[in-house]
Order: C-alpha cells, then structure tokens, then sequence
C-alpha cells in the first residue's frame, strides 16, 4: 500500500492543473445554449397555421380579439394550444394593427 499511496495525491494534483484551464474555456460555450434554449422553445408556427391567424386577424381588423368561442375553434382549427394562440395574437395583433393604420395613413396622404 506504501509504494500506492504517494502516486495518488501527485496524480490528482498534475491531473488538478490540467483541468482547472478546460473548464473554464467550456462554461461560457455552455452556459449559453441552457439560457437561450426557452426562449427557442416556441417555434415558429407551420405556414398554413399562420395563414389561418392572418386571414382571421385580416377579417378582424376593426376589433382583433377573439371571443372565448372564436379562441376555441382557433384551437381546435389549428391545434395549437391556448398559450400559444395568445401569445400569437398578442404578438401579431401590434403588428396587423400598425401597418393597417400605416396603410390608412397611405391612404389619406394619396388623397
């Protein structure tokens, strides 16, 4: 056991330093991608889904909020879950109602 014993400590301390420099170089690489995968989580919605919010949101203009009942054919429609429908809609809602009003502004300034 006495010829055993004083390789281990020198090994774990030699072996210590070689380390200490590794870490350091990956746990910014991999603090990253831990933070930003939620964000990534919600993707982008498939084409004909988004479509479907678009025509509903076009044909709403005037008022883009769905009733309980609207919101639930939606879902049911499109087979997105509510989170994700209001997200969307709140989300796009800024959007739709901006460039219509940019496009009434058009418009009134073509007149």
């Amino acid at each position: 056991t006495t010829p055993y014993y004083p390789h281990a400590p020198i090994k774990s301390t030699t072996t210590h330093h070689h380390h200490h420099h590794r870490p350091h170089h990956h746990q910014p690489i991999k603090k990253q991608p831990l933070q930003k995968k939620p964000r990534q989580t919600p993707t982008r919605l498939p084409k004909h889904i988004t479509e479907y919010l678009k025509h509903w949101m076009n044909t709403h203009i005037h008022y883009p909020y769905p009733t309980e009942r609207e919101k639930e054919c939606m879902m049911y429609d499109t087979g997105i879950d509510r989170r994700r429908l209001d997200v969307w809609l709140r989300n796009n809602r800024n959007r739709y109602v901006k460039k219509v009003k940019q496009r009434q502004q058009q418009q009134c300034q073509q007149q």
